[in-house]
């Protein structure tokens, strides 16, 4: 063979394989754009099997329902002690004194402050229980609440002792505290406690 005709047979196989690479690098760039497309499943939100969720999970109640009960007010309080000091009061001797007394001590306490109308009322009773005499009665109910830990005045037992050794703010708060309380105290023997007697007026039997 010729050196011409060697010559123009690798240039023909040169040329087939530059033909041959265009369609191998075409072929690669197209499985290398469908090797880089996202998978469907991936995009697919993962599914819980709530079936093997704990039985406490399940029937947990709301937070809402699984709080304690909320506790009474102030007022509350107030009105649950007054009705039970006036359905201590059994005595039908005592109910319309004890009646009368709870409706005029606020207007005592008034004009002349907390100390004078609990002295007022001692005075009244006369060394008096509260079992034989409505003046002392009353006074150990009003001071039964403002020594109390839910009036939260400040005070304890003796009253006296307390309101004659309290600074003045103490001593105002246990005075508001105390015609606060009064006004339940009053509507309740108002409503369950009866009239006192009154003597008949008239000439000589």
């Amino acid at each position: 063979m010729s050196k011409k005709n060697k010559h123009k047979g690798q240039s023909s196989v040169r040329q087939n394989d530059q033909q041959k690479k265009p369609a191998a690098a075409g072929s690669g760039g197209q499985s290398h754009s469908v090797s880089s497309t996202p998978s469907t499943t991936a995009l697919k939100p993962e599914s819980r099997d709530f079936s093997q969720m704990p039985a406490q999970q399940k029937s947990a109640p709301p937070a809402s329902l699984s709080k304690a009960p909320p506790r009474p007010t102030l007022e509350q309080q107030r009105a649950a002690h007054a009705l039970d000091k006036v359905n201590g009061v059994k005595s039908e001797r005592l109910a319309g004194d004890y009646k009368s007394y709870c409706e005029s001590l606020s207007a005592t306490i008034v004009m002349n402050g907390l100390g004078q109308a609990c002295a007022t009322l001692l005075a009244q009773a006369k060394g008096k229980t509260g079992d034989d005499d409505a003046h002392r009665r009353l006074f150990d109910d009003l001071e039964d609440w403002l020594c109390g830990k839910q009036a939260r005045v400040g005070l304890s037992k003796p009253l006296i002792d307390s309101l004659v050794k309290s600074d003045q703010t103490i001593y105002c708060h246990a005075q508001a505290e105390a015609l606060a309380y009064l006004v339940w105290l009053k509507k309740f023997a108002q409503a369950f406690l009866s009239k006192a007697d009154k003597p008949e007026k008239g000439g000589r039997e």
